[in-house]
């Protein structure tokens, strides 16, 4: 699979309904494990996990924790 879109483990990704996530590891069956950091809806699952495509077809980069220190 050929990839445009590169994951890093601690990128900051964002949907436009406002959900963030932080990007936790990327398995060898490329599925993007994920924990949620901001929710617009309290129900939401704290942790996740999506293919890879269907991944970078909702989420967008925002950052990386790492590269930022401690982001809020």
């Amino acid at each position: 699979m050929i990839r445009d879109f590169h994951l890093s483990i601690g990128d900051i990704c964002g949907d436009r309904t406002g959900l963030r996530v932080k990007v936790d590891d990327v398995d060898i069956y490329d599925r993007v494990h994920f924990t949620v950091i901001e929710s617009a809806e309290e129900n939401e699952d704290e942790v996740g996990e999506m293919s890879y495509a269907a991944f970078v077809r909702r989420f967008t980069r925002l950052g990386n924790l790492s590269a930022k220190g401690k982001a809020a």
